[in-house]
Parts: structure tokens; C-alpha cells; sequence
């Protein structure tokens, strides 16, 4: 009887069968009418991980495991575009929207759920479910994933546990800017060391039972004249809890509470009261990456009795003769006086599509009117930026006492902005988690391309959680706190240039992928912020923010004829492109429904 081959021999002759004949395996596993690879799944095993091999289990239904294996492989090349920058990981394309429309843009690809994973804890976002499907990530209750998206607090251990190429939608410690407390407490930290005029956003605001001494001050100083003041809970959203009272007694009684002055003359559109969400994008707090979505979403409150449509109409203008001037009648109506969207749905006047617009509808509207729409906006990055930085130090100190790489964490927040009659923004709160629920189409067209190009901007890694490979091309430990890397090194050091390459090469990659994202730091107005930041953290950003300012004087210099000057911010002299800080990023092959792939600028 013929002696048969070990399971080790039979291993090796398999794999090298499969080298040497790739794209028979890939022939032979085509499922007829479809053109590209049936996977087999192993019973009890994810499809990315092949089965194991025992002694003397070396049999021929375990041959397609390692032909899916290299096809995974294959599909993987396929799929991932080139990086922007050499020596960076490649990232996954995103699909992306169809001029104005909502569709999700499938690709016409590769299947990659035997690499790449999502997985979602605390919530159950459907708009994120149907992008990644049609991404075709699989979603994942393991550890396994290359995003985790968190639609809640996230305890600190799964900080800890994160690799350097998987990313959380959350930055340890960022709970400072979202709870109404301690975002009051940063802000007053910051009046304290740099000016109350320099971060007076907040409209007068108390934190009790803390600070209930200086707020019965001011109340006792207002004297008879009948005062407006709102209470929030510290720790709540959806306009839960809010009420507005009118006596001291009121306020003591609902203690601990955050307790603001009562905005009374907000600004007014169709009659209605209205703010304002933004929805702000955090890639990097070492150095400071900071981008503002171009458009937004208007809530509007219900109108309050006697308004018409006459009046409605000059209510968005400022001048008091003629502006519809907004009474503080029936404070018991909440749906009057708060402008949340689940406050307001349950008003009989309510209505999904009249009550929500878009940003943009409501920067036309006031342009038509004559309003400085272009100082009001410059006035609401401010504050988006102020309100950031004022956490800085504290995220930066749980960065590194979880010795974060600094690409593992971005952060989606929702600004809420009220405007007063006298076209000043004020900061209402900042969510951690803005609800990606779509109830109209203005919520679908903004929130889905939002979320897209979040997704383009953040470079998910090609990377498969399992891949022992992955450790190779991880990034430095040091670069995961570069200013404390610096400030460890001399300048000249070959070390310490390669970290200001690589910080550079990432803000770049991600300002060409911004999409419809605004850049707010790095500006070029640096010398406003410079202060602002922690003293030994201001060499990355103001190497950045050199780079834009030098850019954009570049670009004014070639647009006078005239020859641009050598950027020396990464060590070496070469002329600026003026391509780089252009508005159009890389043009990204999509895929309409029943049309020819076209590109998207």
C-alpha cells in the first residue's frame, strides 16, 4: 500500500497549486452569471479567516478556504485607491451622492466583507447600517472591526484595546465640550486665562449648586424688572427637562441644573423661532484638525398666536419698526419656546417638511434681505472653533494616557446656534451623538452626504483586523503625541523631520478627501488661536497653519503673475502647488443607478 504524504507536504503542494494557478482557482469559483468569486463559508468561521488544517484532516473540502484567502487578497487590491501621499496606506473608496440627489452610489467591485468590518454599540443607526451596506463592510459584534461607531459614552477600556489601524468615532474625554457642565466650566476657564470678551458665546450661564451665590447676585441685580431665565439638566438632550422660569424659587427647586438667561429677542423666520445644527468633524487634537459640513439643518418652533403672514415675512429683518418682535406670552407652550425637533413633533401644527430646511435655503433668504450672512458666518466658525480648543488640554492628556495613535479617533458633534435680532450667533450646546435619523428629505440629502464624506475624509485602512501584517505597517508609537516627540528631539533630528512629513502628509490627504467639509483649523488666522492653544503643543499646528497661509499667499501671487515663494515648513525647500489648497478634491469614480460611472468634483 503507497505510503501517503504527511498533512505538512500536502499544505505546502495546496499552496503552491494555488501560486502557480490563481487565476484557474479564480475560473473555477466564478458562480456562473454573476462574474465574480463565490465564497465559501466555513461552518462556525468567519469567511476572512480560512479553517485550520489538523493531522491527517487534509482533505479536498478545505481547498476553496485558501483560494478565498488570495481572492480576498485580490479584491482587497482592487477596491483600495492609492494614497495621496507615498508611504501612506492606501484607504477605501466611499461611495458618494449624485449631484443634489440622496441615493447611496453603489461600486461596481469586489465584495470586501471577508476584510473589512464595522461595529456599532449603544444605538442603532440606520442611515450608517445602509452605508456600510452598500459599502459592503459586514458588520461585526467582535473585535474584528475597522470602525467602531458609538452612538453613546464609551467606557475607557475600549480605548485601550483598540490597534493603530482601527478608528472610533469618539476621542477619550470629549464628554468635556458635550455636557452642559463641564463645557460651562471650560469656557469659563478660558474667560479666566484669555478674556471674558474672547470666549463670551455662551449667553449668561450658571452651573448650580456651584456657582448659586453669584447667580443669586445676579438676579437680586435685575431688581423688579420681570426676568427670563431657562434651566437645562446637565446631562440631557431632546429638550428633556427644559423649563423656563421667572422667579428665584423656580430655579433653587430644580437644583443641580445648568441655568441660562432666556434669549428674548431671537431672530425670526416666517414667525417662527429657529436654530441652527452644525455638524462639526474633529480628526486630530495634536494637531488641531478641525472641519465645519457647508450645510445644515434649520428647526424651526411652532408660531406663536396672532402672527401672520405679512409679518412673517419682515421678521428676519433687524429694523424695529418694521421686524415681527417675539413675545414671551405662554411660557407653559413648549413647543413655542424650544426649537428641538422631539419637543415640536408633538404639536399639532407640527410639520416634518416645514419645520426643518436647510442652511443653505436660510443664508439665501437673509441674503435677499441685505444681511452680512458673510459676518455672521465668520462669527459661527469662531465660536465652533473657541468651544474645541477649550478642550484641548484635557483630550490631549487621555490621548496620551491611552497612548493613542493619532489617527485611531475622529468625532462627529451637532452645534446648535441660536441668532439674536442683532445678527449675533450664541452656542445653545454641542451633541456628542447628533441623531442620523431621517424623517424627511432634507434630513436624508443632508445627513447622508455628510456622513459619506466623513467616511472619505477619515482614510478607513485597508487593513484586516487579523492580518498579522498589520503590525507592519503600523504607525510609530511616538507620532501618536507628536508635540511630546518634538519636544524630546532637536529640530534637526532626521526623527523629528519625518514626523512633521508625516503630520503633513496626513492633513493633506485629508483636505483633498473633505468633500463638502469646511476647514476650520488649520486657518489662516493663526495668529487669533495661537494663544488659545497649550504652549507645548503650538509647533505642529503652527507648521500647518503656516502651510495654508503660505499656500493661499501662493495662490494670490500666481493669480497677480507672480512666482510663488518656497515652502521650508517640512524641511525642505520646494515651491508650493497651488492644486493643493484648491476646492475640488480627487475625483472619485462612482456608479449612478442604471448609468455609466462618471466623476465627482
Amino acid at each position: 500500500m503507497p505510503m501517503l504524504p504527511s498533512a505538512d507536504t500536502r499544505m505546502t503542494q495546496l499552496e503552491a497549486f494555488y501560486e502557480a494557478h490563481g487565476s484557474l482557482a479564480e475560473a473555477l469559483m466564478t458562480t456562473p452569471g454573476e462574474g465574480r468569486p463565490h465564497t465559501r463559508r466555513t461552518a462556525g468561521r468567519p469567511a476572512h479567516k480560512p479553517a485550520r488544517l489538523h493531522p491527517g484532516n487534509a482533505s479536498l473540502g478545505t481547498i476553496p478556504t485558501l483560494a478565498d484567502r488570495l481572492l480576498a487578497r485580490l479584491s482587497v487590491a482592487r477596491r483600495t485607491r492609492p494614497a495621496v501621499k507615498p508611504g501612506a496606506l492606501p484607504t477605501i473608496k466611499t461611495p458618494h451622492r449624485q449631484g443634489s440627489s440622496w441615493a447611496l452610489v453603489d461600486f461596481d467591485d469586489r465584495s470586501l466583507s471577508a476584510w473589512l468590518a464595522y461595529r456599532v454599540i449603544q444605538g442603532e443607526p440606520v442611515l450608517l447600517h445602509q452605508i456600510m451596506a452598500k459599502q459592503r463592510f459586514r458588520r461585526t459584534t467582535r473585535s474584528d472591526f475597522n470602525v467602531l461607531w458609538a452612538s453613546g459614552s464609551v467606557r475607557p477600556s475600549v480605548f485601550k484595546l483598540l490597534n493603530r489601524h482601527q478608528k472610533i468615532n469618539r476621542f477619550p474625554r470629549l464628554t468635556e465640550l458635550a455636557r452642559k457642565d463641564t463645557l460651562l466650566r471650560n469656557v469659563s476657564r478660558m474667560q479666566q486665562l484669555h478674556g471674558r470678551r474672547t470666549f463670551n458665546f455662551l449667553p449668561d450661564s450658571y452651573c448650580l449648586p456651584e456657582d448659586s451665590i453669584a447667580f443669586r447676585a445676579t438676579f437680586e441685580k435685575g431688581g423688579s424688572r420681570r426676568q427670563y431665565w431657562i434651566v437645562k439638566p446637565c446631562a440631557s438632550s431632546q429638550g428633556r427637562g427644559i423649563a423656563i422660569c421667572t422667579s428665584l424659587d423656580e430655579v433653587i427647586a430644580m437644583t443641580p441644573c445648568i441655568v441660562s438667561r432666556y434669549i428674548e429677542d431671537p431672530l425670526l423666520i416666517d414667525g417662527h423661532k429657529f436654530d441652527i445644527r452644525l455638524y462639526v468633524a474633529v480628526t486630530s487634537f495634536d494637531p488641531m484638525r478641525v472641519y465645519m459640513y457647508d450645510e445644515g439643518r434649520v428647526s424651526s418652533g411652532s408660531p406663536q398666536k396672532g402672527t401672520t403672514l405679512e409679518s412673517a415675512v419682515s421678521s428676519i429683518r433687524t429694523d424695529a419698526s418694521t421686524v415681527c418682535r417675539y413675545t414671551l406670552q405662554d411660557l407653559d407652550n413648549r413647543c413655542v419656546h424650544l426649537t428641538n425637533t422631539a419637543v415640536n413633533k408633538h404639536s399639532p401644527k407640527y410639520d416634518d417638511e416645514g419645520h426643518k430646511r436647510r442652511l443653505s435655503a436660510l443664508w439665501d433668504s437673509m441674503q435677499t434681505q441685505g444681511l452680512n450672512t458673510r459676518l455672521l458666518r465668520k462669527k459661527i466658525k469662531e465660536i465652533i472653533i473657541k468651544a474645541v480648543v477649550s478642550v484641548e488640554p484635557v483630550v490631549n492628556q487621555a490621548m496620551e494616557m491611552h497612548n493613542l495613535c493619532r489617527g485611531s479617533c475622529f468625532a462627529l458633534l451637532g452645534f446648535d446656534i441660536m441668532i439674536d435680532r442683532r445678527l449675533r450667533p450664541w452656542l445653545l450646546e454641542v451633541n456628542q451623538s447628533p441623531s442620523l435619523s431621517c424623517h424627511t428629505e432634507t434630513d436624508r440629502a443632508v445627513k447622508s452626504s455628510m456622513l459619506i464624506d466623513l467616511l472619505n475624509m477619515t482614510s478607513i485602512k485597508s487593513v484586516a483586523a487579523t492580518d498579522p501584517s498589520a503590525a507592519a505597517l503600523a504607525t510609530p508609537a511616538e507620532t501618536s503625541c507628536p508635540s511630546r516627540s518634538l519636544q524630546e528631539k532637536s529640530p534637526t533630528d532626521d526623527r523629528a523631520r519625518a514626523l512633521i512629513r508625516a503630520v503633513i502628509n496626513e492633513s493633506d490627504q485629508e483636505y483633498r478627501r473633505r468633500g463638502q467639509f469646511v476647514r476650520l483649523l488649520p486657518c489662516e488666522d493663526w495668529h487669533l488661536y495661537r494663544p488659545l492653544i497649550s504652549r507645548h503643543r503650538r509647533h505642529v499646528n503652527e507648521v500647518l497653519c503656516g502651510r495654508v497661509i503660505a499656500q493661499a499667499e501662493g495662490v494670490a501671487r500666481r493669480a497677480h503673475g507672480q512666482r510663488p515663494r518656497c515652502d521650508i515648513t517640512a524641511g525642505d525647500a520646494r515651491p508650493m502647488d497651488p492644486s493643493s489648497c484648491s476646492s475640488t478634491r480627487p475625483p472619485i469614480q462612482t456608479t449612478a443607478r442604471g448609468n455609466a460611472s462618471r466623476t465627482h468634483r
